[in-house]
């Protein structure tokens, strides 16, 4: 009976290190997944609050007039 006991714990070992191995990579994965997205999305957030102030320091209507004739696309 020990040696079944060792010899199926032989055999099983490496499975379970293989997989306890694969759920802390795809943890790691989606860890790093999610924190590029909220990266991304403070930028994103920081390129439009910059926007924003530029946009509302332009008061004067023929300025904003003459740089949307400059700049249309």
């Amino acid at each position: 009976m020990w040696t079944t006991l060792t010899m199926a714990w032989n055999n099983a070992k490496y499975w379970i290190i293989a997989t306890a191995v694969a759920v802390l990579y795809l943890l790691g994965y989606q860890k790093g997944k999610s924190s590029e997205k909220i990266k991304t999305m403070k930028g994103t957030l920081t390129n439009v609050k910059q926007a924003k102030t530029a946009r509302d320091s332009l008061v004067d209507s023929d300025r904003i007039k003459r740089l949307h004739d400059k700049y249309k696309r």
